[in-house]
């Protein structure tokens, strides 16, 4: 099974932009919690490499799930070794997408 960063080195995408994500990802259901910086930084990622990222939201916690490109793949991100604990939070969730160019507005799926 690959890592996280080798999931996000598959994108093409820079060190920084894979250090923030992992970052994100980590933080499990906590994204919301996150700097705001953090979170702009996720957009910014998204436009620059037109990729979009899903979020599932239970209550007020929010995580980001996976990553993918339009028309191509989705891959579902989740710490090393925590694959239960996202899978969990997963169950019964609003599940939300972060497009390219949206200016940080999740649009519900």
């Amino acid at each position: 099974m690959k890592t996280l960063r080798e999931k996000l080195e598959s994108f093409g995408l820079s060190f920084v932009s894979i250090v923030t994500i992992e970052e994100c990802v980590n933080a499990l259901d906590k994204y919301c919690k996150l700097p705001q910086a953090t979170m702009d930084s996720v957009q910014v990622i998204a436009d620059m490499y037109n990729v979009f990222f899903s979020f599932a939201q239970k209550s007020k916690k929010m995580m980001l799930m996976s990553i993918g490109k339009p028309y191509i793949r989705d891959v579902y991100l989740f710490p090393d070794n925590r694959l239960d604990d996202s899978q969990k939070f997963l169950k019964n969730s609003t599940e939300y997408i972060l497009n390219p160019l949206a200016d940080n507005k999740l649009v519900k799926c």
